[in-house]
């Protein structure tokens, strides 16, 4: 039986509050393969912003475990690199204070993979594949447009070298025509290094464009999961019904 690349066994996540014990997600379970996309849809609560936070080892669940490749990542974290994470908000999670260049081989000088002058080398190669041209290089994120600072945090996951990048709802700041432009730049990285995805997203139409396959959360459970377009045209699950109502029927 062949191994999935990641795979999510029986993930629950409980945190203690004020009240007591309150659950966040409860037996998840999935599968991915390499060079596939997955998306994580669900509304705003439902778990899923905890449910990347474990899945890039961030967090350790309360029960399951996530494994990259048959490995249990928090048993062997050296892997964890391997698992990078485009964030909500780009502009946010990159340093103010850091230039363009600084911020992209910071993470290429930190996971050893270039020496010498490979890091600058490496830098012209990451902001080609994602398309940051060099004048920007000098710049620093608040004078950035928000797709620049995506395309950023993009190159500064893949200095990682990564098999699977966690998109959680990185595309929510975006104005439409910087949409199609970064979602395009995702699939030609996903073509190109055969990376896997998991989009997580509450913007179906990102789901539908990127996905092969979807898990809606309601609750912190999966309600439902299949090959999108059986979920999108025939959703069995009324919650998941009403999630989708909004999106204009499959062409």
């Amino acid at each position: 039986m062949t191994i999935p690349l990641l795979e999510a066994i029986n993930i629950s996540k409980r945190y203690m509050t004020s009240s007591g014990e309150s659950s966040a997600i409860e037996g998840i379970n999935l599968a991915l393969e390499r060079g596939e996309a997955i998306g994580i849809a669900g509304p705003s609560g439902a778990g899923k912003s905890t449910l990347a936070r474990i899945i890039c080892g961030m967090e350790a669940p309360s029960e399951g475990g996530i494994f990259l490749e048959g490995i249990d990542i928090q048993r062997d974290k050296s892997i964890r690199r391997r698992i990078q994470m485009i964030w909500q908000d780009p502009a946010a999670s990159l340093n103010p204070y850091m230039t363009v260049a600084q911020l992209i081989i910071e993470p290429i000088e930190a996971f050893n993979r270039a020496t010498g002058n490979r890091p600058k080398e490496r830098l012209a190669e990451l902001s080609e594949m994602v398309g940051i041209p060099k004048r920007l290089f000098a710049m620093r994120p608040h004078e950035l447009s928000g797709g620049q600072c995506f395309r950023v945090s993009v190159a500064r996951a893949l200095a990682a070298d990564p098999i699977v990048l966690v998109c959680d709802e990185s595309f929510s700041s975006l104005d439409l025509p910087s949409l199609g432009e970064l979602m395009e730049v995702l699939q030609n990285l996903q073509r190109i290094l055969n990376l896997s995805l998991v989009i997580i997203s509450h913007d179906l139409f990102v789901i539908r464009r990127m996905c092969s396959r979807v898990a809606v959360i309601f609750g912190g459970k999966i309600e439902e999961q299949g090959t999108t377009r059986e979920v999108f045209s025939t959703p069995r699950s009324p919650s998941t019904r009403k999630l989708i109502s909004s999106l204009l029927p499959w062409p």
